[in-house]
């Protein structure tokens, strides 16, 4: 069952080589090989792979039986998963129903993000749309939502600002200038603010 060719490459539970040094074919229900480390409490090591130089070698490869790679870590030391990756009780990294990508948490937990520095959020062209600074301080370049059109920046196509915070919401225009207040008890304008009953928007506002 043990069989060392004249290349020097070692093959268990079968007849020839694919040209690999160590070659092991598995039974049935059953690992292929295991690695058991010493028990000694802080001298216990597993495996170690040393291999790879830059990224176009394997350090290590994990393929299924049809041979399509699973799992690939790159000399460079960047990995590649095919699949899907699961963490603790179901924490999930993978592709949701459309193909983009999804990390979400378990049932009743949350998700959490640390960073001892800032907090960047980016889109396509490298552009940072949310900031967050070590102080807990945001900055948006711009947030839509699709469902109900709220936007902070220059995008165009809004229909609809909510806040809902317990202070004054202030309507500025672009050099600074007072335009609107809104409280909870209702809204005060500026002198210099008129109210035009246009055809679309049936209401708007203009600095004067």
């Amino acid at each position: 069952r043990m069989r060392l060719d004249s290349s020097g490459r070692l093959l268990i539970n079968r007849t020839s080589s694919n040209g690999d040094i160590l070659e092991v074919d598995g039974n049935a229900n059953v690992y292929s090989a295991r690695f058991n480390g010493n028990t000694t409490t802080g001298q216990s090591y597993g495996l170690r792979v040393r291999a790879g130089t830059n990224s176009s070698d394997k350090s290590m490869l994990v393929e299924n039986t049809s041979g399509t790679d699973l799992f690939a870590i790159a000399g460079d030391g960047n990995a590649t998963f095919a699949g899907n990756i699961n963490f603790g009780d179901s924490h999930f990294i993978g592709d949701d129903a459309d193909d983009n990508l999804l990390i979400q948490g378990s049932a009743s937990e949350n998700v959490i993000i640390r960073s001892e520095d800032g907090l960047y959020f980016r889109t396509g062209g490298n552009n940072t749309r949310l900031t967050i600074n070590s102080s807990g301080n945001a900055t948006f370049a711009g947030v839509v939502q699709a469902d109900g059109n709220v936007a902070l920046g220059n995008i165009s196509g809004i229909a609809r600002l909510q806040h809902e915070g317990s202070g004054q919401l202030k309507m500025l225009s672009s050099g600074d200038s007072h335009i609107a207040t809104f409280t909870s008890t209702g809204t005060t304008f500026p002198s210099n603010v008129t109210l035009s009953n246009a055809s679309s928007p049936k209401i708007s506002i203009t600095d004067t």
